[in-house]
């Protein structure tokens, strides 16, 4: 199992933070331009995880082992709860199945039973495992589609509160006063729109990617309050090309 830090989070928007899930233990990688770090921590040898979740934003996520730690950023919440989970799991000793060998000594027959016609046997036994048949492919059937309702219900309410999580930081982003500061933030909001693009039918992400438009578009239309002198027609292009490409995915994708 492998979890990737957003690229939108700090620290990882070229090289992500990455989180190996192996059968013993897990290796955390923090990538860098000339240099990374990667180290694998034993299950059983890791004595705390702390976890940092802030209201808006993304996780950051600390392991302690043996006097070692390594702390990565740019996770979910979703994320952070798997990994742990994954973590106590695999400190678990899995019980080794118990075989009991055969007692030759037993010497006990079978008692007779009272002999019916092979014609009536045959046909209640036939008719006996129709019904075993059947009934076993209803509960199966019925415990199928339970747990699938169920799966798709959290993951739906997991994605909710993700989608949520992302509009209110994009509300909350403050009206620049610099021209560096409103272009560093025009640019990060492409990248948000080009990282999520508009999808047919995904209501939640559409919701989400309209608002980094419209963020978007305020921005580059106050740049020359700004700076008058600055010159916004590259960036009015991308945002007419942005806004074909929403109209087409969101009603031909």
């Amino acid at each position: 199992m492998k979890f990737i830090a957003s690229r939108l989070s700090e620290g990882n928007k070229v090289f992500p933070a990455e989180i190996h899930i192996e059968s013993t233990g897990l290796t955390v990688r923090i990538p860098g331009l000339f240099k990374g770090k990667s180290e694998y921590f034993d299950f059983k040898k890791i004595s705390n995880i702390s976890v940092e979740t802030p209201m808006i934003g993304y996780s950051t996520i600390t392991f302690h082992a043996s006097g070692a730690k390594v702390t990565a950023h740019g996770f979910t919440t979703s994320e952070v709860k798997q990994i742990k989970q994954a973590i106590e799991d695999g400190k678990i000793d899995k019980p080794k199945p118990i075989t009991q060998r055969p007692n030759h000594q037993s010497t006990i027959e079978p008692v007779q039973q009272k002999q019916q016609s092979p014609m009536t046997s045959s046909s209640e036994e036939s008719n006996q495992n129709n019904k075993g048949q059947v009934k076993s492919l209803l509960v199966e059937t019925g415990k199928s589609i339970m747990s699938e309702f169920r799966n798709n219900k959290a993951e739906k309410l997991e994605k909710e509160k993700l989608y949520e999580l992302k509009k209110q930081e994009i509300l909350n982003i403050p009206r620049p006063t610099e021209l560096n500061t409103a272009i560093e933030i025009i640019d990060n909001l492409i990248l948000r729109i080009k990282s999520e693009p508009w999808i047919n039918n995904d209501n939640l992400r559409n919701q989400y990617t309209d608002l980094c438009f419209e963020r978007l578009k305020q921005l580059i239309n106050g740049l020359p309050l700004l700076d008058p002198n600055f010159d916004k027609r590259a960036y009015e292009k991308q945002l007419k090309k942005l806004n074909w490409s929403r109209f087409f995915k969101k009603n031909f994708n």
